[in-house]
């Protein structure tokens, strides 16, 4: 064999090998996304609420922050009927 076909049979059998390892942790990336999402999707009912309640309470204390004269805590009825009222 020449040097210039030994050369190309090398390179030939190093470009099989790289799209092989290629695929192949193409397959490995999605099922660490797929296990990914399955363990974001499968949460507890418990945890829901919790994070649920952690975010109304962030943004209320964001709220706070931005605008703590207008945002100040009100009775909840002073909120529906300010709801209940039509806009002018």
């Amino acid at each position: 064999m020449c040097p210039s076909l030994s050369h190309l049979a090398c390179h030939t059998r190093l470009s099989v090998r790289s799209q092989h390892s290629a695929s192949q942790e193409d397959a490995e990336r999605l099922e660490r996304h797929d296990d990914a999402e399955r363990r974001t999707i499968i949460v507890s009912g418990t945890a829901c609420r919790g994070a649920f309640a952690r975010q109304l309470r962030l943004s209320f204390l964001t709220l706070q922050r931005r605008n703590a004269v207008l945002d100040a805590p009100r009775p909840i009825f002073a909120v529906v009927l300010a709801l209940a009222e039509p806009c002018s």
